[in-house]
C-alpha cells in the first residue's frame, strides 16, 4: 500500500501545543482515531525504543487498526525540541518529526520522500 506523504511546519511554544499539534494533525485526516488514542499510540512505540534518526530528525509512530490511510507527514518545527535519548544519554536539539501514522495490518510501499527529507536536515546541518 502506498502511504501518502505531507510535508508540514509547525510553530509551537511548549511541549503540551506541539502535542496538541500534532493530534489535530493527525485527526484532520483519520477521524476515527481519539486524540488519547493517538497519545497513547505514540507513548507505547516509544516504550518500544527510541526513534532518534539523526541528530536533529526524531520519528514517531501511531500504529492503530482504524488507520484507513496510511499516511507519514515531514515536519520541520519552529523551534527546536529539546530531546534526551535515554540510549545514548544524551540530550538533542530536534528540528524535523517524521510522524508515521500507520495501519498495522497494512503493507508500506516505498517511502519517496523520506530521502529527500533526510538529505535536506544533512544539508542544514552542514552549514550551521
Amino acid at each position: 500500500m502506498k502511504a501518502r506523504e505531507i510535508f508540514e511546519n509547525l510553530s509551537y511554544e511548549n511541549n503540551r501545543q506541539l502535542n496538541q499539534d500534532i493530534t489535530n494533525l493527525i485527526l484532520k485526516y483519520e477521524t476515527k482515531l481519539t486524540k488519547k488514542s493517538i497519545l497513547h499510540d505514540i507513548d507505547v512505540r516509544n516504550r518500544q525504543g527510541e526513534g532518534l534518526m539523526s541528530p536533529h530528525i526524531l520519528s514517531l509512530h501511531v500504529q492503530d487498526k482504524l488507520v484507513d490511510d496510511d499516511i507519514v507527514f515531514y515536519i520541520t518545527l519552529n523551534n527546536s525540541l529539546s530531546y534526551f535519548s535515554k540510549n545514548l544519554n544524551q540530550n538533542f536539539s530536534i528540528q524535523k518529526l517524521v510522524l508515521i501514522v500507520v495501519n498495522p495490518q497494512h503493507t508500506i510501499d516505498h517511502l519517496s520522500k523520506l530521502e529527500e527529507f533526510v538529505i535536506q536536515e544533512g544539508r542544514i546541518g552542514n552549514e550551521n
